[in-house]
Protein backbone atom coordinates (compact mmCIF):
# COMPACT_ATOMS: atom_id res chain seq x y z
CA UNK A 1 0.00 0.00 0.00
CA UNK A 2 1.48 3.03 -1.32
CA UNK A 3 0.81 6.58 0.46
CA UNK A 4 1.17 10.25 -1.23
CA UNK A 5 2.84 12.90 0.81
CA UNK A 6 4.09 16.52 -0.20
CA UNK A 7 7.71 16.67 -1.13
CA UNK A 8 8.00 19.58 1.54
CA UNK A 9 6.67 17.03 4.48
CA UNK A 10 9.36 14.48 3.22
CA UNK A 11 12.12 17.33 3.35
CA UNK A 12 10.90 18.43 6.61
CA UNK A 13 11.36 14.84 7.71
CA UNK A 14 14.47 13.97 6.73
CA UNK A 15 16.48 17.40 7.73
CA UNK A 16 15.00 16.99 11.20
CA UNK A 17 16.67 13.64 11.51
CA UNK A 18 20.65 13.78 13.37
CA UNK A 19 23.11 11.97 11.81
CA UNK A 20 24.54 8.82 13.66
CA UNK A 21 28.36 10.06 15.58
CA UNK A 22 30.11 7.29 13.52
CA UNK A 23 34.13 7.04 14.45
CA UNK A 24 36.83 7.79 11.49
CA UNK A 25 39.21 4.60 10.84
CA UNK A 26 39.58 1.35 8.97
CA UNK A 27 38.06 -1.85 10.22
CA UNK A 28 39.87 -4.38 11.77
CA UNK A 29 38.97 -8.24 10.93
CA UNK A 30 39.69 -10.61 13.87
CA UNK A 31 41.42 -13.81 13.18
CA UNK A 32 37.88 -15.23 14.17
CA UNK A 33 36.18 -13.95 11.46
CA UNK A 34 38.70 -14.34 8.87
CA UNK A 35 38.67 -18.08 9.73
CA UNK A 36 34.98 -18.42 10.12
CA UNK A 37 34.77 -16.61 6.21
CA UNK A 38 37.10 -18.57 5.04
CA UNK A 39 35.57 -22.17 6.49
CA UNK A 40 32.27 -20.81 4.47
CA UNK A 41 34.04 -20.34 1.29
CA UNK A 42 35.32 -23.83 1.97
CA UNK A 43 32.15 -25.26 2.14
CA UNK A 44 30.36 -23.73 -0.61
CA UNK A 45 33.11 -24.76 -3.24
CA UNK A 46 33.18 -28.64 -1.68
CA UNK A 47 29.36 -28.35 -2.60
CA UNK A 48 29.44 -26.60 -5.95
CA UNK A 49 32.12 -29.32 -7.47
CA UNK A 50 29.69 -32.04 -6.64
Amino acid sequence: MYTRADPLVKLEALESIVAPKLRSGRFKATDKLITSLQGGVLMRSKKSSK
